[in-house]
């Protein structure tokens, strides 16, 4: 990473990307992040599982939740791309667990590993700084067997050992590092539309819009109650779970989802307005809400047996639908040279082959969308000038001369310009078609799509 990098993302995914490369031989670009996001989306599985166990939620409910999991296709997308939102979101489940067990049983064990993880969390991504805070407060109210006093040290004692990794990080940035930090201080408060964006990607992971999908939806569910009522006829007896127990984890996916969400509302209004609302940055607010209804489920389930059969049928039929008509088409992407869980339309992108096969490596490549381009080509891709600065947005002075710089590189057949002619972002303001062919650079016709424009000679 570069020292701007360096001072804007925590090293935690990095180091565990290069930890991953070391051990298996892979390449730490392509390889060994394919590699950790596999094992990472099926420990996070297993972690799902073993928490709804904890409660002595039923079978069916536990087979639940990996459909669950099966069937979000943000979670699967980036399972195979290299973003720090999967191992937070690990380490988060396992904090979680193991916390539980310590309650269950006071063994310091579990409750080291809950901090560890608690740890890594924080320096995986920034937002792992509210956790601690939300471990303190959990140990404050449910140690009812404690004294208050005892209480208070264990979650003093659990803050204390989750912040150290960060801040002897930070110390070491501070005291050992060069140049100014990647992130600036601005007030830019959250929009509305950005709002009512983050919502609806939060919904529509638990809603069916679409006619056809309705129309399914009610055919399976006809069919599946019959079959269920074979397969899953209501149990004589349910296990009792732990109330505390139960309570417990509700709270504490429930500050998951309220803690997480509301740091990233100061994030983007304090820091980096950047931030999208997407699936992506969602995923550990998404996976907690899941985990959330999937507890009430268990508790709603152990006051009426009756309901069994009626819900299963309801949640299997939900979620096999949205697997059909959005997982499927998801695993049926997969690259041909395992580099992306990617749409078709970039996956075979004539132009990205061209520039992985045929462009020399001695050239620099420029695009407004330089992630899609170097999943794709396995290239390095630099970012175009944007018009303003990108988290505090303050008028770029320097984009023409930056801008002429590119393009005079580009004339001595020293770089290439790949533009994606959908990218859009209200932050990012990069050249537009009509600029870059304003200071006189030509689209090749031949090497050239509908979707990217490459700009220089070969």
């Amino acid at each position: 990473h570069s020292e701007g990098a360096s001072a804007h993302f925590p090293p935690g995914y990095s180091a565990m990307l290069a930890t991953t490369s070391l051990l298996t031989r892979r390449d730490v670009r392509h390889g060994a992040p394919r590699l950790l996001s596999a094992a990472l989306f099926g420990i996070l599985g297993a972690t799902s599982i073993m928490l709804l166990q904890a409660v002595h939620a039923n079978f069916s409910i536990q087979t639940l939740s990996l459909l669950t999991l099966l069937s979000f296709r943000p979670l699967l997308n980036h399972a195979s791309l290299a973003t720090s939102e999967l191992p937070f979101l690990t380490a988060l489940a396992l904090a979680i667990l193991f916390f539980i067990w310590w309650s269950d049983n006071k063994r310091l064990l579990f409750f080291i590993l809950s901090a560890v993880c608690c740890g890594v969390m924080c320096v995986t991504r920034y937002v792992g700084i509210v956790w601690p805070i939300a471990f303190f407060l959990t140990c404050l109210f449910f140690q009812r067997e404690s004294n208050v006093r005892q209480r208070f040290i264990s979650s003093l004692a659990f803050i204390t050992f989750a912040y150290i990794p960060l801040v002897l990080w930070l110390l070491g940035w501070k005291l050992f590092g060069a140049g100014e930090s990647a992130r600036s201080i601005a007030w830019h408060p959250v929009s509305l539309e950005l709002v009512q964006h983050g919502l609806f990607e939060l919904s529509s992971s638990v809603c069916i819009t679409a006619i056809p999908k309705s129309v399914i939806f009610i055919a399976i569910l006809l069919v599946g109650c019959v079959i269920t009522k074979r397969l899953f006829p209501p149990p004589e007896q349910t296990s009792p779970s732990q109330p505390n127990t139960s309570l417990l984890l509700l709270f504490l996916l429930g500050l998951s989802t309220f803690g997480y969400i509301v740091f990233l509302m100061l994030s983007i209004s304090v820091l980096d307005r950047a931030t999208p609302l997407d699936g992506r940055i969602l995923l550990p607010a998404t996976w907690s809400l899941m985990m959330i209804l999937l507890v009430l489920l268990h508790l709603l389930m152990r006051q009426n047996r009756n309901i069994v059969a009626g819900y299963m049928v309801v949640l299997f039929a939900f979620f096999w639908i949205r697997f059909l008509f959005d997982a499927t088409p998801l695993l049926a992407d997969l690259n041909r040279e395992g580099i992306d869980l990617a749409r078709p339309e970039i996956l075979y992108n004539k132009t990205l082959d061209f520039i992985r096969m045929e462009v020399s490596q001695e050239k620099v490549v420029y695009s407004n969308t330089p992630w899609t381009v170097s999943l794709v080509s396995k290239r390095n891709v630099r970012y175009m000038p944007s018009k303003t600065a990108y988290t505090s947005g303050v008028v770029n002075q320097n984009y023409e001369k930056e801008l002429n710089a590119i393009a005079e590189q580009v004339k001595k057949g020293e770089a290439l310009i790949v533009l994606d002619a959908l990218y859009s972002d209200a932050v990012y303001d990069p050249p537009t078609q009509q600029e870059i062919e304003g200071i006189g650079l030509i689209a090749e016709p031949i090497k050239s799509t509908e979707r990217f424009r490459v700009y220089g000679q070969p």
